[in-house]
């Protein structure tokens, strides 16, 4: 969803890759000490999983004792689910839902805007990791991983469009994804090119180390 994300919206791409360009240089991958340094980066992980959440329909409950809310009687042994994907469509939370929108994490005329931005935004307390004491445990270990992941990948090369023959960009249908519970985009082609024969240089030594 990260590459989508940066091949559909390449200002974006470019101003990620401006904050790990100046965080970073050329020397070496993004690391987890370099998180406070890379809000920009961070917004546009968190983006990505309200703009298309991996886990749609949340993670089922099963309902220990009758209940009522809002009018609604809930028996004991109902089979509930918090559909994440509708409380990431929520417009009074997060205005024009349907648009990826890094800003609305970075900027304070926006709902979800939370300061310092050298802390905020980060996944911890994101409705796409569960609710209450049952948000998923892995969610600091994911936090760290994309922040690597996705930092190095833009520090590494660019994602564009493929040209089609007529000259024009080809532009991947963001709407396309699995039907799974867990999902993601189903395959899709781009143009992935490394940054600069310095940095290639850089790859290749890590995996050799590898």
């Amino acid at each position: 969803c990260f590459f989508l994300a940066m091949v559909l919206h390449p200002e974006w791409q470019d101003k990620v890759r401006a904050e790990v360009d100046s965080v970073i240089g050329d020397g070496r991958l993004v690391e987890l000490s370099d998180s406070p340094d890379l809000p920009i980066l961070r917004a546009c992980i968190k983006e990505c999983l309200r703009w298309r959440p991996p886990v749609p329909l949340g993670v089922p409950r099963l309902v220990e004792h009758d209940d009522d809310y809002d009018g609604y009687f809930i028996p004991k042994g109902a089979v509930v689910h918090a559909i994440d994907l509708s409380m990431a469509r929520d417009p009074s939370r997060y205005p024009d839902p349907e648009t990826y929108n890094p800003a609305r994490w970075l900027e304070p005329e926006y709902p979800t805007y939370q300061e310092p931005l050298t802390v905020y935004p980060r996944l911890l307390g994101h409705h796409g990791f569960g609710r209450g004491r049952r948000q998923c445990p892995g969610i600091e270990i994911t936090e760290s991983e994309l922040l690597v992941a996705c930092g190095s990948l833009v520090w590494a090369f660019t994602m564009q469009p493929n040209v089609g023959p007529d000259g024009r960009p080809q532009w991947p249908d963001s709407n396309a994804f699995t039907s799974n519970v867990i999902g993601g985009p189903l395959p899709f082609k781009f143009d992935l090119k490394v940054r600069n024969e310095q940095r290639k240089a850089k790859i290749e030594e890590l995996y050799e180390q590898e």
